[in-house]
């Protein structure tokens, strides 16, 4: 038993690693084995297990293990979390404003996130990986866009970089299109790009932000000036879920969960019964990281 998590950053997203002293911004956000922005499965299963335990429900720790476990077995998480990795991100266009951008690599990933679900029965993940496939198929003529009207003079002005010969393919979209049933994507429009310029289209992407500290004279403390990266509003990323029977304590009363029992409760405690909104890395009091999820 299990599911495909997909997660929306509705706010500027900060899932950090701490401060650098090497990179050109402070603070970084956490990526990959290939350097794209991700949410290591610690951080969004530590993020998902805080929003539901504010349910109070005495069965959350079936579902997402005890804080200090010991050897107790009655302590082990009844889920496992898969990294996020991220599927479409934001780009500015000359045309349109923006566009939905992903490549590739990214299908691919996506791709075997769902092929480790199929064989646990998730419907969900079937459609998902037929729409996917289709999408990887058509991008092999990358780059290629869901529609005309993004390309200025033959060419894909995205995040001002000139990509020419850019082909046009309306069924593209459908990707997207499937997306926006289970997230409420505000637009559908997608250009897939090769892997070759992925990297430099995703930094170029990322939110850089300046902050300081100021005194109560409202002067910038000494040594009080610093960097942040944010993914952007609107990114989506993707994780899967599996679930497994598991032990916990209600009370005096010892519970044994089934595998379905613990994915019911985890779409009810962690993604509002199948679709919900959650905080999700740091700076939640400016309003960063509310992020929508949607377990299909």
């Amino acid at each position: 038993m299990g599911g495909v998590l997909l997660l929306q950053a509705v706010t500027p997203l900060h899932a950090g690693v701490g401060r650098s002293e090497a990179a050109h911004v402070d603070l970084l956000v956490q990526r990959d084995e290939f350097g794209l922005p991700a949410i290591w499965a610690s951080s969004l299963k530590g993020a998902l297990k805080s929003h539901a335990k504010m349910k109070k429900d005495p069965l959350v720790h079936c579902v997402f293990g005890r804080d200090a476990v010991g050897q107790a077995p009655e302590g082990i998480s009844g889920v496992t979390l898969f990294d996020a990795r991220l599927l479409l991100i934001p780009a500015r266009s000359l045309r349109g404003v923006w566009i939905y951008v992903t490549t590739p690599h990214m299908l691919r990933a996506f791709i075997v996130y769902l092929e480790s679900l199929v064989p646990l029965g998730v419907e969900g993940a079937k459609t998902l990986l037929d729409v996917a496939k289709k999408a990887l198929d058509i991008s092999r003529d990358a780059p290629v866009v869901s529609s005309q009207s993004y390309l200025w003079d033959g060419s894909l002005v995205i995040n001002e970089l000139a990509i020419k010969q850019a082909k046009v393919n309306g069924d593209l979209a459908k990707f997207t299109e499937q997306l926006a049933k289970h997230l409420s994507l505000p637009k559908t429009d997608l250009a897939v790009v090769g892997d070759d310029i992925a990297k430099t289209l995703v930094d170029r992407s990322m939110l850089i932000q300046y902050r300081v500290r100021l005194t109560e004279r409202k002067t910038v403390a000494e040594g009080a000036l610093w960097s942040e990266e944010y993914l952007p509003q609107f990114s989506v990323l993707h994780s899967a879920v599996v679930c497994r029977a598991a032990k916990c304590r209600e009370g005096n009363e010892e519970r044994q969960l089934k595998a379905e029992e613990v994915c019911v409760k985890f779409r009810e405690l962690a993604a509002g019964g199948g679709r919900g909104y959650v905080w999700v890395g740091g700076k939640e009091t400016i309003g960063r990281g509310l992020v929508e999820v949607a377990l299909v």
